[in-house]
């Protein structure tokens, strides 16, 4: 069984998104998973489909790890998320790339990893990933199944994002005012933002 997604692997977010369907693909399914680069779009032979993939995303488990195996704690700005997938074959990942572990100030503590973390002010990991699944889990109960081919495009109006999709990347010398503090949703692809992750 295969599937594929439209794709510009020129756009890194996409890229990575591509790279995240294939470990999920890999750990899901027994006998893993291949995936490969054709022109504008990325394919998958796996164990199930780009449908059931996206809807074990949405249904697994999350919480946010404030302390490390290590003992070392984690502010929740920067708290690294525990996923569990329950089916069809149990694994836990977790997403942490924000955060590294340093000396600072002569104490051993978790810190940002730059430039891995986009986010700022009172948004967490646990904050946006509600989201981005609800909208997720949004575009996958109204798009025709023929439509997933083309996800990485759907955009969705998002007050929070983890920042990894470029497209919709504007600042406010390019339109004028600052969307954050405006209030202002930005578009942006949530199957990109989480695939990421």
């Amino acid at each position: 069984m295969s599937f594929a997604v439209n794709v510009d692997p020129s756009n890194p977010g996409q890229f990575f998104a591509c790279c995240g369907l294939l470990e999920l693909a890999d750990r899901l399914w027994p006998g893993g998973a291949e995936g490969w680069f054709a022109p504008g779009e990325f394919h998958i032979a796996c164990g199930g489909t780009l449908a059931e993939l996206l809807n074990a995303l949405v249904s697994c488990r999350v919480e946010e790890v404030l302390r490390l195996e290590n003992g070392i704690e984690v502010k929740r700005l920067l708290a690294p998320l525990r996923l569990t997938f329950p089916d069809p074959r149990p694994f836990v990942l977790t997403l942490d790339a924000w955060v590294t572990i340093r000396p600072e100030k002569g104490v051993v503590q978790a810190v940002a990893n730059p430039p891995w973390n986009f986010w700022s002010g009172h948004r967490t990991p646990m904050r946006i990933w509600p989201a981005l699944r609800g909208a997720l889990a949004g575009q996958l109960g109204a798009l025709y199944p023929a439509d997933l081919a083309d996800l990485f495009h759907h955009r969705v109006l998002l007050s929070g994002r983890f920042g990894f999709d470029p497209g919709a990347a504007w600042t406010a010398l390019d339109v004028g005012f600052s969307p954050n503090e405006q209030g202002v949703d930005v578009a942006s692809s949530a199957a990109v933002e989480l695939l990421v992750g």
